[in-house]
């Protein structure tokens, strides 16, 4: 019995330990409505900001297949958005734009399916203010397609102490 009030709290201790061990999961999955749907029921700041950056016009940088990396100013604040529908997109903005992309608070990434994405972690420094990935699939789209298809992104952003939100959504054919 005198054994057992020496064991117990040796193992809580250790068994607390070891979970302050593991690391900190800071990308969070979701898809788009349910995400929208949680930020009003909690009243988060937040949504008005994610609802803005999905729905309205925002400053952005694109690629146009004719011109390459492109951008779109609505008025003269920053950059916040940036529309992708592959890797290559990426580079072509960093490239042109490698000073705008502290701002940028959104990736906006029009998805085949048929390639897994990663921002390079040497980018991750410039990319600042990111806060959310959104990505848009006219195939089928879930949260383990996400995760899958999307962990090095989700493997490198667990490394930078920011939350990162990746919302999925499929779209409508026309």
């Amino acid at each position: 019995m005198e054994k057992n009030k020496f064991i117990y709290p040796l193992v809580f201790s250790l068994f607390f330990f070891c979970f302050q061990l593991l690391p900190a999961q800071l990308v969070e999955v979701y898809k788009v409505e349910d995400y929208l749907e949680n930020l009003s029921k909690s009243k988060d700041k937040n949504q008005a900001e994610l609802k803005s950056l999905l729905y309205d016009s925002q400053n952005s940088l694109f690629v146009n297949s004719q011109e390459g990396a492109s951008s779109y100013f609505k008025d003269k604040s920053d950059i916040v958005l940036i529309n992708i529908s592959s890797p290559s997109d990426l580079k072509a903005i960093v490239d042109k734009y490698n000073t705008h992309l502290s701002t940028v608070k959104m990736f906006m990434i029009d998805w085949d399916g048929r390639y897994s994405f990663s921002i390079p972690s040497d980018l991750t420094s410039q990319f600042s203010d990111l806060k959310y990935v959104v990505v848009r699939s006219y195939g089928a789209i879930d949260e383990t397609k996400v995760r899958n298809s999307f962990s090095a992104l989700i493997d490198t952003y667990n490394t930078v102490p920011k939350l990162l939100v990746i919302l999925y959504s499929k779209l409508k054919q026309q």
